[in-house]
């Protein structure tokens, strides 16, 4: 059975009275009903809740039974306002411009990762802190599931939202990433790609564990090649015909940078 870590995100809803840690159910915060019944899902490793620091009086009277982290101060997350945003706007389940649903509001993609890694999971169940009555047996054959169709990257139940949740599974190759670039042509020639790109694998790699960061260019375009090399990147092969453009194929060269 997989690693499965469940979180909980009150990061979308505002302090006071009108959050799933002071908003009550039957005489109790209605996080402290979801968290409940979690714990008897047998199939999790550990339930982690994450907050603000104007939340997390109330959170951790309703979670003490389990990890709450909060990630400081309130402050904007461009991430978060799409999604809530998208979601006001959404026509069923799955929906709206950013294509998201109930159990992407609050979800952080960083303090996500983070958490994974630090409790070593393999995969990650999103839970509405508001379900209240979620069911243990939903989220066990949810991991279920996962389990049995491992190239299956994120798993949910036909069912009601606030009675499951929503499974992402960590990429096995998370420590690998491809890079982009484009240049306008007024830049070229002034060694703007190069610099920009050597900065940002500097930062990204560490920053996200990377241990290789790879690229395509055009095979016809010899000079996106150099702006590779000079940035310490290896050309690795050639990928034959692997791109389509306006009706015609086109090969691909493969470079990467490993740290």
């Amino acid at each position: 059975m997989s690693s499965a870590l469940a979180i909980l995100s009150l990061l979308h809803q505002p302090a006071g009275r009108s959050n799933s840690a002071t908003r009550l159910f039957r005489n109790s915060p209605v996080l402290g009903w979801t968290l409940r019944r979690l714990a008897a899902c047998k199939s999790l490793s550990a339930i982690v809740v994450l907050c603000w620091s104007d939340q997390i009086a109330h959170v951790r009277q309703a979670a003490s039974a389990v990890e709450v982290i909060c990630l400081g101060e309130r402050q904007p997350r461009p991430i978060m306002d799409l999604i809530s945003a998208s979601h006001r706007w959404s026509d069923g389940w799955r929906g709206g411009l950013a294509g998201a649903c109930c159990h992407d509001l609050g979800f952080e993609p960083a303090a996500t990762l983070r958490q994974a890694e630090a409790h070593n999971a393999d995969s990650i169940v999103l839970v509405d802190p508001d379900a209240g009555l979620v069911d243990p047996a939903l989220i066990n054959a949810l991991i279920a599931h996962a389990d049995r169709t491992p190239e299956v990257k994120y798993v949910f139940m036909p069912v009601a939202p606030g009675l499951s949740g929503l499974l992402l599974r960590r990429d096995i190759e998370r420590c690998s990433a491809e890079l982009g670039y484009w240049l306008g042509q007024a830049c070229w020639g002034r060694g703007c790609a190069t610099a920009a790109i050597r900065r940002f694998t500097d930062w990204a790699m560490p920053r996200f564990s990377l241990t290789r960061v790879y690229a395509e260019v055009f095979a016809a375009n010899p000079a996106s090649g150099r702006v590779l090399e000079k940035s310490g990147f290896t050309r690795i092969g050639l990928l034959r015909r692997a791109a389509l453009k306006h009706g015609v194929h086109h090969d691909y060269v493969l470079y990467d940078l490993v740290r």
